[in-house]
């Protein structure tokens, strides 16, 4: 046999036996690196799962169902969601845990920061504003929290202080109300139209008992 011949022979072989390997690995539609340090300039694939050396999932990028949905999601020691990012065409969320939510989309967006009862939220809207809500768990018996809202709208704006006291100007009208734990108005100061002051005071049933002027 001529030496080409042979040369050719054996490269062939060479062939067959790289294929093989190469279906071999590709035979579950997986592929491990067994190399500890290996640098890849590009990988293409459908999703990506980093694990630890206790074989647990901490890291994973992929596609929804539909592949409409981007996510990077991070898990921790035991296997759990300890962060995610997701993002689509109507928006992107970033939840880290469970104390913080970050969101936005083509209408709103917003931030929420919790812990236990404690909470504080800041959300803006195209059509009703924007909101601001700090609620704390409550050290009076029987009320679970208590709170500060703030609502600044087209019209106007208003403050509400755990549902007590309640700050609003809308129109050109200014007006303060007070009211007691059954939710009645007992007190209000309003500035009308012309600039003047009117005082109302009412009963524990929310009934006028005097204005001034």
């Amino acid at each position: 046999m001529k030496f080409k011949q042979k040369l050719v022979y054996m490269l062939i072989g060479c062939l067959f036996t790289i294929a093989g390997y190469i279906l071999a690995s590709l035979g579950d539609g997986t592929i491990h690196a067994q190399q500890d340090e290996q640098v890849i300039d590009k990988i293409v694939c459908r999703e990506l799962e980093i694990l630890d050396k206790k074989s647990t999932k901490r890291i994973s990028l992929s596609l929804g169902d539909n592949e409409d949905t981007a996510f990077v999601t991070l898990y921790d020691k035991d296997g759990f969601i300890n962060a995610m990012f997701y993002s689509s065409d109507h928006g992107a969320d970033l939840t880290l845990g469970s104390q913080v939510h970050l969101s936005s989309d083509k209408l709103s967006s917003g931030l929420s920061l919790k812990s236990g009862a404690n909470t504080i939220k800041l959300s803006t809207f195209d059509e009703l504003g924007s909101f601001i809500w700090v609620h704390a768990k409550s050290a009076i018996e029987g009320v679970f929290q208590s709170g500060l809202e703030i609502h600044a709208h087209a019209n106007g704006a208003h403050v509400d202080i755990e549902e007590r006291i309640k700050l609003e100007s809308k129109n050109n009208i200014a007006q303060i109300g007070i009211f007691n734990k059954a939710s009645k108005k007992v007190g209000t100061f309003t500035v009308n139209d012309n600039g003047n002051g009117i005082l109302v005071i009412g009963d524990k049933q929310g009934n006028v008992l005097g204005r001034v002027p």
